[in-house]
C-alpha cells in the first residue's frame, strides 16, 4: 500500500512536467519524474516507476477520450478551451 502512496505523491508533484507535442500532452517527461522522487526523498523503484506509466496511460486514454476524472474539468486542460 505505501508503494501507492508514494506513486500518488510523486504523481500529485509532477504535474507541471509533461511532454507536449502538436496534439497536447505527450506524456511526462521521466527524468523529471526522477528528480522530483529524488527531492522527495524515494527511490524510484521498478515497481514505482511502473505505477507511474499505469497512471500516465490511464490520463492520456482519458484525455483521447474526452473524459478525465481530474478534478474541475470536463476532460480538457483549463488551457484547452475552445472560443465559442
Amino acid at each position: 500500500m505505501s508503494g501507492n502512496i508514494e506513486a500518488v505523491n510523486i504523481w500529485v508533484h509532477v504535474q507541471t512536467q509533461w511532454r507536449v507535442g502538436a496534439f497536447g500532452r505527450a506524456g511526462l517527461d521521466y527524468p523529471a519524474v526522477r528528480a522530483e522522487a529524488r527531492a522527495l526523498g524515494l527511490y524510484m523503484s521498478h515497481g514505482l516507476m511502473r505505477k507511474m506509466q499505469a497512471m500516465e496511460k490511464y490520463y492520456l486514454k482519458k484525455k483521447d477520450t474526452g473524459k478525465n476524472d481530474q478534478p474541475g474539468g470536463q476532460g480538457d486542460d483549463p488551457g484547452d478551451e475552445k472560443a465559442v
